[in-house]
């Protein structure tokens, strides 16, 4: 009987405190939501010009070869 008594408290202690972690962890993952959407909301805004950067980034990255192998001649001279 008092096995069963100490079980029972054991139980109730440990579900109280995985109760409380949870909490803590609900609340956390609610102002990460929070701020997610507000970076979501923030970013839409840029939407539209990503094409245009994307492809302005692109042509850099296209010549960067080449202008890596002329500086390689000016540093041999």
């Amino acid at each position: 009987m008092l096995e069963g008594v100490v079980l029972v408290g054991v139980l109730g202690i440990a579900l109280s405190r995985a109760q409380h972690r949870l909490n803590r962890i609900a609340a956390t993952l609610a102002m990460l939501g929070s701020g997610l959407g507000s970076v979501e909301h923030q970013l839409r805004r840029l939407r539209p010009g990503v094409a245009g950067i994307n492809a302005a980034l692109a042509s850099i990255a296209a010549v960067i070869p080449a202008i890596a192998a002329k500086a390689e001649l000016v540093a041999r001279r």
